[in-house]
């Protein structure tokens, strides 16, 4: 099933993907059907209080090492991400000033639904929340 949150009539809210609309989930909207371009999408996890940790991997597969002209390594390059590298679909991204090349992709990511430590492979389904695209923009500047 595809979640999503959006704004729409001066709210958030909860929606899934139902027959190519957004089908609303909670009242007082709860069963308005709406079309895709009629929302504004926003970021697939709502803000919390404490930060979320968004661990990503860098370079895990060879094709994309070589487009890069970087050596794969050995090892996953593991690196954080803060919660606001998450923007809606559709969002707008900003290119700073001193960039010289913007490098774009598409990731899956695996959004991780409750506190979960040595999870056995057979029992991993059930800490997952969902998983989703997540287009990823990398700058860079020539030094």
């Amino acid at each position: 099933m595809k979640h999503a949150r959006i704004a729409w009539a001066g709210a958030v809210h909860e929606a899934v993907e139902s027959n190519g609309e957004l089908l609303l989930t909670r009242s007082p909207w709860a069963g308005k059907r709406l079309k895709f371009d009629e929302v504004v999408w926003l970021p697939p996890l709502a803000p919390v209080p404490q930060a979320r940790t968004i661990l990503a991997l860098g370079l895990n597969y060879a094709d994309h090492a070589k487009e890069l002209a970087f050596k794969a390594p050995e090892e996953p390059l593991v690196f954080v991400k803060g919660e606001g590298a998450l923007i809606g679909h559709k969002a707008l991204t900003r290119r700073p000033k001193d960039a010289t090349h913007m490098h774009y992709e598409c990731e899956l990511a695996v959004v991780i639904g409750r506190t979960a430590k040595h999870v056995k492979k057979k029992k991993t389904l059930t800490t997952t929340w969902v998983a989703t695209p997540w287009p990823t923009i990398t700058p860079f500047a020539t030094i």
